[in-house]
């Protein structure tokens, strides 16, 4: 057998065991497919009713026919009507096996894309939405389907539903969920039929079906469930299965187990369509239900409520065991516009309901509260069709828990009357099965775990000693020497940089084996302790010895790693030769084995005793002597805690992690990419599929480790090469500056030195500007010699500071290597003279030209290609080194000379991503305070990173005086840059780098030089910005202040804007004089917006006009009152062209009401706070959700709000103006289930619960207090520093004591009393607080 066969799959896709019964099975199912087709062109001819079926096909026994006679008789003697057969709705099959091939007819296990197309009496068709159906391993893939069929006939003479099994074994599912079956499932015989139905079909497989305790005589019976699983690797893993507990028969499940006690219920219900007792009829399951409750259960009976909340203490009570949950439901319910609250119920008892009357009864707060994820709507946000056909809403739905949703590969909703023929769509939706249960579908390689680990110093000092020993054998230090003196004698070579070379290769192959041999080995059953570890290498060194005599092959050096793990005396293990002695051994170290597995947290607990005593004994040697024994045994017990409480935490924010994070960290398993071959309904496109962020269609999800690397190779050579054909990207003029910038050219424009004609005539102002700014000697106050060199003392101080478990280096040498070395005197001077060499010499190094690309998926669970971020992990040295030599000295030198535009915050120590929103949230409040007019246009720039022209970087390096060599070796770098794919399958074999052809350009994220580098471009944009355009300016009230600037900007995230400096006519109309303020400020925000774009483009970038926006804040005056014009009251448009394109685009404009997202922050031009309430809101109920089902202790539950939640509720508050109440709501959700966590009642006074420990409070944090304490901290900081900032606090200071109509300084005015005249704004919620808190404030504005 094929490698492929023995595990399971034949090369044609079919299980290789019963293959040979597939083909006879193919052949049966032929002859009755075509008598079946016979039968339906006879009854299409005649016109009359299906002719009666003979007994081969189905005829009942006489038996059957008597206990039908039987069965109707009783229902009329318990005067129950006994309907009719279930009359089936008549349909056209086409049956796609007719243009097959015999090659696919035998491919019987592989999913050909094609799906039965059926046909209904109107001619109506639909279409799938969603992820098309595509081929899957049914061994790597667990595919369900589920579907309210309104009804099946699980007869084995009924064609219509084998087929519809057919159908199901040939797309290769794995689980069949039907709602509303119809069926009495508590009669043997019905249940029966279905066994055997399905056994035709697959042989292996479970039946768990389900349906209300009232008898029916009758065959049918509304209502029910039936849950098949399908094929024995999944049947095997069956735990438990059952129905609904109370009888009512609402739901079936199965729960199926995983890898290490992982569990997954699957669980299949049917929620009663809105009805009363009086209006359904007598067999109805709504009436089924009733009847029941009716004898359990007191009062009025709401049928939809109830089931809702018998679900939910049902699911909770599994979910709370850790239990994951699939739950397909027809919930006779939409949920596109309902918000669920959150509401606990009362834990689960058997047999007994629960009844609230907090709880509305809605599915939306079964999900919210059980924190439950829609899979349809995570996977396609766009609008989702309806699944009734005869409705227009969507009632079925499939919802899981968070960890399911990360297994979750594609999903759709098929048409309707597809699969089993019901007029509810089918949903079908692929899991990978590795994630799902822990099976592997392909191999998920692990994350390596480092060998060195800094926590115990004797680890480390092991592992300095191993490398020392490599590198004395190699003479490594002597040939540095060498290297050393050829350098600073001017007489280095190609010679020199091959040495080099395999310098750096020895190195890092000695690092590899010192980091191996230190390595821990770790059990996930058992803690690591040295002497555990011992006891195992001595049971797997006897294993080897006991097989060597029995005459296996076994290599003599590995049966040596085992001896020298275990520690075996060398002279005792070697005179034990005898079979018998060895047999004897071997059983010792087994004992011994397992009796350090009983006491593993005793080996631990001395394991972490050693440890603190080693790390205490580092810091105080001189504890170690006599006369300190007391003090040492303090100091060590001390530690010993200090490492427990360490590693405690350590796990738990492991915990909190895993329930608010599920799936993070799994690495790259799949990429959807658009469906090429999807066809668009008549007068309708989906779009170019080489756009995938334009694509509206189906997408194809591919998870083949090499097809995901080809796909994500094929859209990263794209992505880094947006720049082409900008100025100084692909263009004449970068050829004639030169590959590092060293050309004629390059040396004319720096000295200011006019260029030719030739290539100066084709470029843009703006591009010429650029030109003439490069040629501009920049005023650097410092006069400091720029260095190319790293040393000793400068590599330790730049590696301590850095965190061990930063990701890096593709050869393996990771962080952790290099903060060791900074141990060791020679080391730390060997690597500073490595990271130095290619800096001096202008190379550069062949290890630092490979990166590895890790793709992170923008939005959880969204594998889309256009949404993945491009993250590059460079060699730790060569990033290091390019930190010292270029971003950190060049960005001390641009500070001190104030070189670095105010209007920009990122990239720039000291300055914080909130200040640039503060000013924007200040300049709208002093428009509204000073009822000015005034235009923001908010910039979205493509690909930050990856869009800047290297060249013009490489020359403002040199005109800020960077060594040419260093930026050679820089250039050389990356232009030979070899990126590496890296899934969560590990290393791909494909790669790409930059070609003549297709040349990359930019930093790219992960490189430390990426920020500096932007923050480059960004200077020479300012620098060259037309100083005679108009742009923001703002005076104070008193006319003493007078502050003006271009717009904000944090790294790429811009926003530009202009004020109106139109002076009334008193000869016009004050509403004419408002259009002329208005028409001014249009005409200034669309020079300065459409010079900022090509200025952005002439360095590299380009904007996504489509995503910018602005704002009009301009006035309507009504009975002496202002209000903010809206667009139908101000009509304008802004338009941008992009490039040297001349097509113009216009930028969407936002009502001043709307709420939009800036440095996420969500924020309003006209001040109100209703919408990002809402939204902040929703984090907390999401956060409740998730924290409500798990299980935690109450300090695993006091740290994941503290420290998970305050922190993403509380980064937007400093800029917001929340009023008490306000804040208390946006919170209540996540206080509500974190308080009984807490073992505190949810009702206990606010008081206890955020009142400071001194004096008996929880010390939550309460929001407000997060949102004024971070008002004030911004207000006093930016008026110390005297910065921008400050400067606009100050002029809105002063309108606002215009306002409230007195000298003494408003924040010391009684808030209730003046408060109520001005307007919303940022000072006015501050001043508030203060207040409210009895604070006063003394500003100077001098």
């Amino acid at each position: 057998a094929t490698p492929e066969m023995q595990r399971g799959i034949s090369g044609e896709g079919i299980q290789w065991p019963i293959k040979k019964r597939m083909d006879q099975q193919n052949n049966i199912m032929a002859k009755r497919r075509e008598k079946f087709t016979n039968l339906m062109r006879e009854t299409e001819k005649v016109g009359k009713e299906w002719p009666k079926q003979n007994k081969s096909i189905g005829e009942k026994t006489r038996g059957q026919e008597r206990r039908k006679r039987n069965g109707k008789n009783k229902a009329r003697q318990a005067g129950r009507r006994c309907l009719k057969r279930n009359k089936q709705h008549t349909y056209t099959i086409t049956y796609n096996q007719a243009n097959k091939t015999e090659k696919q007819k035998k491919q019987a296990r592989e999913s050909q894309g094609e799906i039965p197309t059926y046909n209904t009496k109107n001619e109506t068709t639909t279409t799938l939405f969603g992820h098309s159906v595509q081929k899957i391993d049914n061994r790597s893939t667990f595919r369900a389907v589920f579907q309210n069929p309104n009804g099946i006939n699980p007869n084995p003479g009924n064609y219509e539903f084998l087929l519809s099994l057919r159908e199901c074994y040939d797309n290769c599912i794995s689980l069949i969920g039907l709602s509303e079956t119809n069926r009495e499932w508590k009669k043997a015989d019905q249940l029966n039929q279905l066994k055997e139905a399905v056994h035709k079909t697959w042989n292996a497989s479970l039946i768990q079906t389900s349906s209300s305790s009232e008898r029916f005589e009758n065959n049918y019976k509304p209502g029910g469930t039936a849950t098949i699983l399908c094929e024995d690797h999944w049947t095997s893993r069956v735990l438990e299965r059952g129905e609904d507990p109370w009888g009512l028969g609402r739901w079936s499940y199965i729960l199926l187990s995983g890898r290490k006690n992982r569990k997954v219920l699957q669980v299949n219900g049917y929620r009663v369509c809105k009805a009363t007792a009086a209006s359904s009829g007598e067999t109805t399951a709504y009436k089924q239900q009733y009847n029941i409750l009716r004898e359990k259960m007191t009062g009025v009976i709401d049928l939809r409520k109830q089931g809702v909340l018998d679900m939910q203490v049902w699911l909770a009570y599994y979910i709370a065991m850790g239990v994951e949950v699939i739950f397909y439901l027809d919930g006779n319910e939409e949920l596109k516009l309902a918000i669920g609250k959150w509401c606990e119920l009362p834990s689960y008892e058997m047999g007994k309901h629960v009844t609230s009357t907090e709880h509305d009864g809605s599915l939306a707060t079964l999900v919210t509260t059980l924190g439950l994820l829609d899979v349809i709507r995570e996977q396609h946000k766009e609008d989702i069709l309806a699944t009734y056909a005869r409705g227009t809403k969507r009632l079925d739905y499939v919802f899981v828990t968070p960890k399911v949703m990360a297994s979750v590969e594609r999903s759709c909703m098929l048409p309707f009357y597809t699969v089993f023929g019901g007029d509810h769509r089918p949903i079908l939706i692929d899991f990978n099965a590795k994630l799902l249960f822990g099976d592997d579908s392909y191999e998920v390689q692990r994350a390596k775990s480092r060998g060195l680990k800094l926590s115990d110093p004797r680890i480390v000092d092991n592992y300095l000693e191993l490398l020392q020993q490599q590198l004395t054998y190699h003479k490594i230090y002597d040939k540095n020497e060498e290297l050393k003196d050829q350098s600073a004698e001017g007489k280095w070579s190609d010679k020199s940089t091959k040495q080099y070379e395999i310098i750096d290769t020895i190195l890092t192959e000695s690092v590899r084996y010192a980091d191996k041999m230190v390595a821990k080995r770790y059990s996930t059953r058992y803690e690591w302790s040295p002497e555990l570890i011992r006891s195992v290498n001595a049971v797997r060194y006897w294993t080897l010895r006991l097989k060597k005599v029995k005459g296996m092959r076994v290599d003599d050096g590995t049966i040596k790693d085992h001896r020298e793990a275990a520690k075996l005396p060398l002279a005792q293990s070697d005179q034990i030769r005898s079979r018998g002695d060895i047999v004897e051994s071997l059983r010792e170290a087994k004992r011994h084995m397992y009796e350090n597995q009983r006491r593993h947290a005793e080996l631990r607990r001395t394991y972490v005793e050693e440890i603190a005593e080693a790390l205490l004994l580092q810091r105080k040697p001189w504890l170690a002597e006599d006369g300190y024994e007391q003090q040492k045994q303090e100091q060590v017990e001390k530690q010993f805690k200090e490492l427990i409480k360490r590693e405690n935490i350590r796990k738990m924010h492991q915990t909190i992690g895993c329930i608010l994070k599920p799936g993070r960290g799994k690495g790259l398993l799949q990429v959807d990419i658009p469906d090429e071959e999807a066809v668009p309904p008549p007068g309708e496109s989906f779009g170019d599929p080489n756009e995938p962020k334009m694509w509206r269609g189906p997408w194809i999800s591919i998870k083949e480790p090499e097809e995901i690397a080809k796909a994500v190779a094929k859209a990263n050579i794209k992505n880094y090469n947006q720049a082409q054909h900008t100025p100084f990207a692909g263009s004449q003029l970068d050829e004639a500056i030169g590959k590092y910038a060293e050309n004629d050219i390059a040396r004319r424009i720096l000295q200011g030195e006019e260029i030719p004609e030739e290539l100066k005539a084709p470029l843009m102002e703006e591009t010429k500007q650029i030109i003439t700014t490069l040629g501009q000697k920049p005023q650097v106050v410092i006069n400091k010699e720029i260095k190319s060199y790293i040393t000793a003392e400068e590599f330790k101080a730049m590696y301590k500071a850095l965190p061990e478990r930063i990701s890096s280096s593709p050869s393996n040498r990771h962080v952790g290597t290099y903060k060791a070395a900074t141990k060791s005197e020679s080391l730390s001077g060997l690597y500073a003279d490595l990271m130095s060499y290619p800096y001096i010499e202008g190379f550069g190094p062949k290890r630092w030209q490979v990166v590895l690309d890790v793709m992170l998926p923008k939005e959880e669970n969204n594998w889309r290609i256009s949404r993945l971020r491009i993250i590059q992990l460079y060699e730790s040295d060569a990033n290091q080194s390019m930190r010292l030599i270029f971003a950190r000295q060049m960005g001390f030198i641009l500070e001190d000379s104030n070189l670095v535009p105010k209007v920009q915050f990122g990239s720039r120590p000291g300055k914080m991503s909130i200040s640039p929103v503060l000013q924007k949230v200040l300049t709208y409040d002093i428009a509204r305070l000073a009822k000015i007019v005034i235009g923001c246009e908010e910039n979205d720039a493509i690909s930050c990173y990856d869009r800047i022209s290297n060249t013009l970087g490489y020359l403002q390096c040199k005109r800020l005086g960077v060594p040419h060599n260093a930026v050679k070796a820089l250039a050389d770098t990356w232009s030979n840059m070899v990126h590496v794919i890296r899934t969560a399958y590990g290393r791909s074999d494909s790669e790409y780098q930059s070609t003549l052809a297709v040349p990359l350009y930019g930093a790219g994220q992960g490189s430390t030089n990426g920020p500096f580098f932007w923050l480059l471009m960004f200077i020479i944009m300012h620098d060259s910005v037309d100083p005679a355009l108009r742009a923001l300016l703002f005076i104070s009230a008193c006319a003493t202040l007078i502050i003006s600037r271009v717009g904000d900007a944090f790294v790429d995230d811009s926003q530009v804007g202009a004020t109106s400096s139109h002076i009334n006519d008193p000869s016009l109309s004050f509403s004419d004089n408002i259009r002329l303020h208005e028409l001014e400020v249009l005409e200034d925000l669309q020079k300065l917006a459409q010079h900022y774009e090509r200025l952005l483009w002439s360095t590299g970038g380009a904007l996504n006009i489509l995503k910018c926006s602005w704002v009009l804040i301009s006035w309507r005056w009504q009975n002496g009152r202002a209000k903010l014009a809206t667009i139908k009251d101000a009509p304008a448009i802004l338009t941008l062209t992009s490039g040297r394109n001349s097509t113009t685009q216009e930028v969407p404009r936002l009502e001043p009401t709307a709420l939009y997202r800036t440095l996420g922050v969500y924020i309003t031009g006209d001040g109100t706070t209703k919408k990002a309430k809402e939204l902040l809101r929703s984090y907390a109920a999401v956060y409740a959700g998730k924290i409500g089902p798990a299980i935690m202790n109450p300090v695993t539950a006091f740290y994941a709000f503290q420290m998970y939640l305050s922190p993403k509720i509380g980064y937007p508050l400093p800029v917001s103006t929340f009023s008490f109440k306000e804040c208390s709501y946006i919170q209540a959700p996540a206080l509500m289930v974190t308080l009984p966590k807490l073992k505190i009642n949810r009702n206990s006074s606010r008081a206890i619960v955020h009142g400071p420990n001194r004096y008996g409070g929880l010390q939550l944090k309460h929001l407000y207090c997060e949102q004024e304490h971070g008002q004030l901290r911004l207000f006093l900081g930016h008026l110390r520093n005297r910065d921008h900032t400050g400067d606009l606090i100050k002029v809105a200071m002063s309108f606002m004591q215009i306002l409230a109509g007195s000298t003494i300084p408003f924040l010391n005015l009684p808030y209730s009393r003046y408060a109520k005249w001005i307007e919303r704004s940022w000072l006015k919620s501050m001043w508030e607080f203060l207040s409210r808190a009895n604070f006063s404030v003394d500003v100077r504005l001098a």
